[in-house]
């Protein structure tokens, strides 16, 4: 389930069903059930003060995660009795955290990169998503992990020049 909080008013449909596709494409990759995640579509002043608040850095950002679920070692996959114990009694299904994302940031990253708001804001949710899920790009190898089931997500929906 997604509890999507648009602050900006300006999110259509398809993006909550682009969004559900993410969820249930990472999850059936990782292997675990689906999940409940909160979804925030904000502007930049509003995640400035966030990873203000958050994490100490007074500046805006493109997406900010935070989990829900300690896992112990590795990502969901691994630490599924840990996934299990967030399950949300209304459905049944894990909660993960909640993820924040600019469209301020998503329109201007869009532009950089040559594509469409829709297909920045998808890969940005994504990112935040896997970070739930206990996926991290500090080292190396973790950082090629993520982008990797990144591509894996993207690629088992729709062609990604469609978005």
């Amino acid at each position: 389930m997604i509890n999507l909080n648009d602050m900006t008013n300006e999110a259509d449909g398809s993006l909550i069903g682009l969004i559900y596709s993410a969820i249930l494409a990472a999850c059936k990759l990782e292997g675990i059930p689906d999940v409940d995640v909160d979804v925030r579509l904000t502007y930049n002043n509003d995640i400035r003060s966030i990873n203000r608040q958050a994490r100490g850095i007074d500046k805006a950002t493109d997406v900010l995660s935070f989990p829900t679920v300690s896992y112990k070692r590795g990502t969901a996959r691994d630490n599924q009795r840990a996934l299990l114990r967030e399950a949300n009694p209304k459905t049944g299904q894990p909660f993960v955290g909640d993820i924040i994302i600019s469209l301020d940031k998503a329109r201007s990253q869009a532009e950089k990169h040559g594509h469409s708001e829709t297909r920045e804001l998808l890969c940005l949710f994504i990112h935040g998503f896997l970070h739930l899920l206990g996926y991290d790009h500090v080292q190396a190898k973790d950082r090629a992990a993520m982008r990797d089931m990144e591509e894996s997500v993207l690629s088992t929906m729709k062609p990604v020049k469609e978005y």
